[in-house]
């Protein structure tokens, strides 16, 4: 009988453990997933966790967020005052996509739109407009006044009168991925690459519209850096035209595709 009870007993913990193991671990990943609504009618005194409690700035968002959340914007146009950090990763996207929802850095010096360095960092359909990479107020400084990347993902945008300083108008890369975007009327005052500048092997841009951008110095549409190399890819039928530079380059007036047996390139002007 007292050999039942203990085995009954053992049985009832076990499920008991089991069942607490699950709770534990929903707790544990309860955090991850959680989308924080931004609206322009919305009050940074709410929770953000629906569209009816939404907050109104993205700066009090992004205090917000961790490890996979989301940040959910709606129509309208986000100004911002200071650059939007993707150190973790968190998505960063909206309701109806670019055409629809503008992130705008009012073209003040030193003030770029987004800056990313983790892998998990997404950036999907947003207009990101007006950000200066110029000035030693942004760190990193003069490169990239509407993205500048290390790593993640930007995709479904509109990249549009952004400036770099230096290098990479509308986006500045050293890793990560450009794809299905348009890239247009970016500049860099100073040197290369008004539509985007790659500087590191891993860099990707894909299927994407590279127009009307310019530069100082060569490439107007696109700047390739030693560090970039041939190693870096530009492919899917990215279309380049009219980016005035002082001379035409790979990285000037041209469409690229990286070849499928060598790290090469296949340059078509047109």
């Amino acid at each position: 009988m007292n050999r039942r009870l203990v085995l009954s007993w053992g049985r009832r913990a076990m499920a008991s453990m089991s069942v607490l193991s699950v709770l534990l671990l929903s707790a544990q990943t309860t955090h991850a997933g959680v989308r924080y609504h931004v609206a322009t009618n919305g009050v940074d005194t709410a929770n953000g966790l629906s569209w009816a409690t939404a907050l109104v700035t993205i700066s009090n968002a992004m205090t917000r967020v961790g490890e996979g959340d989301t940040v959910m914007l709606s129509n309208g146009t986000f100004a911002i005052t200071a650059q939007i950090n993707l150190t973790n990763a968190v998505t960063f996207t909206s309701t109806n996509g670019w055409a629809y929802t503008t992130v705008d850095a009012g073209n003040i010096a030193g003030r770029r739109v987004f800056y990313m360095t983790n892998e998990g960092a997404v950036i999907d359909g947003l207009t990101i407009m007006r950000g200066n990479g110029d000035g030693s107020s942004v760190n990193p400084k003069n490169n990239g006044g509407g993205v500048w990347m290390a790593a993640g993902r930007v995709q479904n945008c509109l990249l549009t009168n952004n400036i770099g300083f230096t290098h990479g108008g509308n986006v500045y890369m050293t890793g990560g991925t450009v794809s299905n975007c348009t890239l247009t009327k970016g500049s860099a005052s100073y040197d290369q690459g008004g539509g985007v500048y790659i500087s590191g092997s891993g860099a990707v841009v894909q299927n994407c519209t590279i127009r009307n951008n310019s530069s100082v110095r060569e490439g107007g549409g696109i700047g390739i850096g030693a560090g970039g190399g041939n190693r870096s890819q530009l492919y899917d039928y990215g279309q380049l035209r009219r980016e005035p530079g002082k001379r035409r380059h790979l990285h000037g007036d041209w469409a690229c595709r990286k070849l499928p047996d060598r790290e090469q390139y296949r340059s078509q002007l047109l």
